[in-house]
């Protein structure tokens, strides 16, 4: 059994059979959108299969028949057979509404920082203070990322070093996210974009995000980005920083709002397709669907 969600009508579940293959049974909702000009199908990263149709359209159930079993049959067989079964594999670890992101790292782990990869080290620093102390560093010429543990040796059970290490890592990300877009936002093109439309940002912050790379708040001229971006390069944040700065001058994702992205990132049409096929694991790294 395949689930189709169509962008549409009612939410009632009805099922279809395919002309060319009977044994594969298709069961899809209608729910109404406004968003949509044109009939397309695309699979989202679950697996499931959207058939988005244009709100308004008469009689849409007998539509979504005559696409489903003749012009879009076959590339629905395939995504049947093919390509939902290697998605979802891909996507086993994605975050799902039942599958929360818990970012964490463990000794000998790889990480990847600004896209390059570095292997976690634990390095015990024995101190006479009955507390944990913690810091971390690079080790370069052997691509590691250090965490360093400073405590009694005796007490080196009572402390999950794997926990601290992962509460080390969630602030490393975010502060150096926050280094990274601060530099990018006083580059001399993002400054003359502002200058030119009399912008201003009041402040630029970074959090860990499940779903979003950044978001705005128009009113008060804030823009927050996800730390997890510090393990793409950096063009990733650099994308995500002129995006949110565009829709300080327009609001909505239409022609106008691309005009302006383009002039502060002129590859922003590539980068954002190369963004789609980005998926947030669980543990808060990311991969490639495509990969």
């Amino acid at each position: 059994m395949v689930r189709i969600i169509i962008h549409m009508a009612e939410n009632t579940v009805r099922k279809l059979k395919l002309k060319k293959r009977s044994d594969l049974e298709v069961e899809y909702k209608i729910l109404r959108s406004k968003r949509v000009k044109y009939a397309k199908m695309v699979v989202e990263a679950d697996g499931t299969i959207c058939l988005k149709i244009p709100q308004g359209l008469a009689n849409p159930e007998k539509m979504v028949e005559n696409i489903l079993t003749s012009e879009l049959e076959d590339k629905l067989i395939e995504l049947i057979e093919v390509q939902i079964p290697e998605m979802k594999r891909r996507n086993q670890n994605a975050i799902t509404p039942s599958n929360k992101l818990k970012v964490g790292i463990e000794n000998g782990k790889q990480v990847t920082i600004w896209g390059k990869i570095y292997t976690v080290r634990y390095y015990l620093d024995e101190r006479p203070e009955n507390y944990l102390v913690m810091d971390y560093e690079f080790d370069e010429s052997n691509n590691e990322f250090i965490v360093s543990f400073g405590l009694k040796k005796s007490d080196a059970g009572r402390f999950d070093l794997d926990a601290q290490a992962s509460h080390l890592w969630e602030k490393f990300l975010i502060v150096e996210t926050n280094k990274a877009a601060i530099n990018l936002y006083n580059s001399p093109n993002i400054q003359r974009f502002l200058t030119a439309n009399g912008l201003r940002v009041s402040k630029i912050s970074a959090r860990i995000m499940k779903r979003q790379w950044g978001s705005v708040t128009l009113e008060k001229r804030t823009i927050r980005l996800n730390a997890l971006l510090t393990q793409l390069p950096k063009k990733y944040l650099e994308h995500t920083l002129c995006h949110e700065i565009a829709h300080l001058v327009i609001g909505g994702h239409n022609p106008m709002f691309y005009k302006y992205l383009t002039q502060l990132d002129p590859d922003a049409a590539m980068t954002r397709e190369e963004m789609k096929d980005l998926v947030i694991q669980t543990d808060g790294s990311i991969i490639h669907r495509s990969h």
